[in-house]
């Protein structure tokens, strides 16, 4: 009901949860301006989460992020997509002029035409210009003593965990790194 009534004037705060379960209702309004903060959660467009911004309906989209890329370039396409669909061209276009020739060939000028295209929509705060901007660290330390049954329930769970990766197979420790995994 209020996704329905909402009208003029209206926020709607959402968490992208509700985006990816209320996705139908949220596509079906025309908004003023969506938001969206932690942006990199929309980085992979193939998940239903991106895939649900991608078809909300605005006159003005923003992205708030710190990492814009985390892992690959794929990332920026995504987020891009949602802010200016078609600006960075399709995926396969992407792919082609920016992704191939960056990320395996290592090539400086196709780095220069992406940071030049991207650079009048990117708004970039270093961590000195901000710095000044933050409250002050707080640290709280607080020591908890365990009553005598958690205390024997953590130090069983404990002993369990280590028998199981001390019976791990070695083969699997060697060839797939399963103990790293699972310690």
């Amino acid at each position: 009901d209020l996704i329905n009534n909402c009208g003029n004037g209206d926020i709607i705060i959402a968490s992208y949860g509700l985006l990816q379960h209320a996705g139908m209702l949220l596509k079906d309004k025309d908004w003023g301006t969506i938001i969206l903060d932690e942006a990199q959660a929309i980085k992979n467009s193939k998940t239903k989460r991106a895939k649900m911004a991608l078809q909300l309906k605005s006159d003005c989209r923003i992205c708030l992020t710190g990492t814009p890329i985390e892992n690959h370039l794929h990332e920026l396409w995504s987020i891009f997509q949602f802010l200016n669909p078609g600006f960075l061209g399709n995926h396969t276009q992407f792919m082609k002029k920016f992704i191939k020739p960056i990320e395996l060939l290592q090539d400086n000028q196709s780095t220069a035409v992406l940071k030049q295209l991207i650079n009048p929509f990117v708004l970039r705060r270093h961590k000195t210009e901000v710095l000044k901007d933050l409250p002050k660290k707080t640290e709280q330390i607080i020591s908890i003593e365990l009553s005598d049954e958690e205390m024997a329930f953590y130090e069983n769970l404990r002993e369990s965990a280590v028998n199981h990766i001390n019976t791990l197979d070695a083969q699997e420790t060697v060839k797939g790194g399963q103990r790293r995994i699972h310690i």
